[in-house]
């Protein structure tokens, strides 16, 4: 109720619906009796009536006296009304996209942590960059499980999938990030998937099977561990920072491969870490476990679930110039946000390898 409140300017009248109106147990609205607010009943009624009525507008404006409401406050009241629907559903689509993401999501988990280690035959998309057929198995569960249930969204996932839908949702998946360590079964992976409705990003999760940690971001709502919420750390010294990155898989061939900027970092971090996952890093940022993260360039499904995370955390999200991070950025920095601008710093140093 609060939230459509505010968009209605009339202060007095607020304050007195927000005295009056409660909520049971029940979650619906419940009406005092009219000698506690024997001076405003009339008022309190008009939004008792709205209340009682679940927010039907043509019945709630039948219910209360016309005398009550000028056309301006009407007009208000019908906006106010209107937007408050529209969050309402995307609420509860918000709500069904968790429900059911989260559920894929573990199952394309269960799936890679069931074969780990089965020596299945890998193939090469590079000289390094390796394929194996659970990465497409994985990717099979999560995008027929969510095609199923959302059969109007997109999706862009890695092993080849680029499909529009007749909705302005996209789900981004990435079903093994971490495909080198899984092929040499060592047991550092996730499943990355993120939605984007309207070309925003809405909710992301990475999961890590092998640990049975889940990190789940809403936006708007912040970031969640397995249920719990998280925070980014809180240290604000590059020199005390624990650092995450990875290397291009063009490293042997590209100048702009990332060794200059280790190089720089080395020598101004406590210590970096190069774990294999890029979006078990960013999620790594967003509990605190890492104080900062950066990498070149990177895809978007690898980048789209662990950067929502990071900001929802609380921490912060660049490109490496500096500039707004994009899904299509060639590279990315985040960090807790207190050392950002040290990082920024250090990769200014060497402007030739920012992807």
């Amino acid at each position: 109720l609060s939230s459509w409140l505010r968009l209605m300017d009339n202060s007095d009248l607020i304050s007195r619906a927000q005295r009056v109106l409660r909520l049971n147990d029940t979650g619906e609205f419940t009406k005092p009796s009219p000698h506690q607010y024997p001076h405003q009943w009339n008022w309190d009624s008009a939004f008792i009536a709205l209340g009682l009525s679940h927010f039907d507008l043509p019945r709630a404006l039948a219910e209360v006296p016309p005398a009550l409401w000028s056309p301006p406050e009407r007009s208000r009241l019908a906006k106010g009304l209107t937007e408050y629907r529209a969050v309402q559903r995307v609420n509860r689509a918000t709500d069904e996209f968790l429900r059911i993401g989260e559920a894929v999501v573990r199952e394309a988990g269960g799936y890679l942590r069931a074969n780990l280690g089965q020596g299945a035959e890998t193939s090469y998309k590079g000289a390094v960059d390796l394929v194996t057929p659970f990465d497409v198995g994985a990717q099979e569960i999560l995008v027929g499980r969510l095609s199923a249930a959302f059969p109007t969204h997109g999706f862009l996932a890695e092993e080849g999938l680029a499909r529009r839908g007749s909705s302005d949702c996209r789900w981004i998946i990435d079903p093994l990030d971490g495909t080198t360590n899984y092929a040499h079964a060592f047991p550092v992976f996730s499943v990355s998937v993120a939605l984007e409705c309207g070309g925003r990003p809405v909710l992301g999760w990475v999961y890590d099977p092998m640990r049975e940690e889940l990190f789940r971001a809403e936006a708007g709502r912040g970031a969640f561990l397995n249920g719990a919420p998280v925070r980014v750390s809180e240290v604000a010294d590059l020199g005390k920072s624990l650092l995450a990155t990875g290397f291009p898989y063009d490293l042997r061939t590209s100048p702009v491969n990332n060794l200059s900027h280790w190089d720089k970092f080395i020598v101004r971090a406590q210590a970096i870490r190069r774990c294999g996952s890029a979006a078990l890093d960013l999620a790594y940022v967003a509990c605190g476990r890492f104080d900062g993260f950066w990498e070149l360039k990177l895809k978007p499904w690898d980048m789209a679930a662990g950067a929502l995370l990071v900001a929802e955390a609380g921490g912060r999200v660049n490109a490496l110039d500096g500039g707004s991070f994009a899904l299509d950025s060639p590279g990315i920095v985040a960090s807790n946000g207190l050392i950002q601008d040290a990082m920024l710093r250090v990769l200014g140093l060497d402007g030739n390898e920012r992807g």
